[in-house]
């Protein structure tokens, strides 16, 4: 609860969420991670199940195993969040779907595939839960929920609406698979761009 915030004299500006320090650097770096990730979830079912070997019941199982491997991030977020900050999380995030994206467009091997997917849990959810952290300590008060909003309208709506549209230009014109070594080159380019900021800088997070 944030009681008096949002009354018309405490009025701030939604654009004042974009100006704050950090967070244009750190959106489009979600942005760039979450566009893959929109290519991911809409194209993996296709490509999986193409696999030779693979099955429906595998693509369940694919999916079972990714939501596991967010488990152990979920146990030491708030230690990893203090200890390294969000913009080295987010660079861990891009490292580990760029191994993950370049696995996917390699291989053919169904049990290698669902093996990738204990990438997952470096990926997603490092975002989502460290993004949300970052932003409830350092936005205003009058900004705190309209900032998680924008996360959201970055991250599961313009991300995703380019993963989607783009992935499928993309697959249509390179292959599925083809697809995945594409938006594994977004993530590295996105990992070494940042890389280099966040790793330099003192972490990004509630401490700070």
């Amino acid at each position: 609860p944030l009681p008096g915030h949002g009354r018309k004299e405490n009025k701030v500006s939604f654009s004042a969420i974009f100006r704050m320090p950090h967070v244009p650097g750190l959106f489009v770096l979600v942005l760039l991670i979450q566009v893959t990730l929109g290519y991911y979830y809409s194209f993996f079912p296709v490509y999986f199940s193409a696999l030779p070997g693979s099955g429906t019941s595998l693509l369940g199982f694919a999916y079972l195993i990714a939501a596991i491997s967010e488990t152990p991030f979920l146990i030491f977020a708030d230690r990893l969040y203090n200890r390294i900050g969000v913009g080295r999380l987010l660079c861990v995030a891009a490292a580990a779907l760029t191994v993950r994206w370049t696995v996917l467009a390699l291989t053919s091997n169904p049990v290698v595939v669902l093996c990738s997917q204990l990438l997952h849990g470096w990926g997603f959810i490092i975002v989502t839960v460290g993004m949300a952290k970052y932003l409830n300590d350092h936005a205003p008060g009058e900004l705190k929920a309209r900032a998680q909003a924008a996360l959201s309208l970055v991250g599961a709506g313009l991300a995703r609406v380019v993963g989607n549209l783009g992935g499928g230009l993309l697959g249509e014109a390179v292959g599925i698979q083809n697809g995945f070594f594409v938006v594994a080159c977004v993530t590295f380019a996105a990992l070494v761009v940042f890389a280099p900021i966040y790793l330099r800088q003192k972490p990004l997070n509630g401490e700070a």
